[in-house]
């Protein structure tokens, strides 16, 4: 069975198309343009992307606006994202759930400390 069938991904969702208001942000436009352009030819060919900016620049949200972009929306988007810090993954985890409105069966967290897992849901409660 193709993972595809048995796991549940992102279809149609308007969060990831919508162009970007702050011209701070345009760029995302820009490339989210370019990889729906790739479409086609990253089904056949595959996509290896590297987004090198400064903090603060949108990368998080723009890595995924590529990948949906690459997808063909009426079967959804799944993509993997791995990141070197803990607090950063559930950072990022947290941030692309509350701007997508997703919940925890669409987006999965993984991170390799339940203790600093432990933490971070106990900050988050304290909020």
């Amino acid at each position: 069975m193709h993972t595809r069938a048995s796991l549940p991904a992102i279809a149609r969702h308007k969060g990831f198309s919508q162009r970007a208001t702050d011209v701070n942000y345009r760029w995302q436009d820009k490339a989210w343009d370019v990889a729906r352009a790739l479409r086609e030819r990253s089904r056949e060919e595959g996509f290896f992307g590297v987004n090198m900016a400064s903090t603060g620049c949108g990368k998080t949200f723009a890595n995924a606006r590529i990948m949906y972009a690459l997808a063909d929306e009426r079967e959804g988007c799944r993509f993997t994202v791995a990141l070197g810090l803990r607090t950063l993954t559930l950072q990022t985890g947290d941030a692309l759930r509350s701007r997508l409105g997703l919940g925890e069966d669409e987006l999965a967290v993984l991170i390799g400390s339940a203790a600093v897992n432990q933490l971070w849901q106990q900050e988050k409660n304290r909020q």
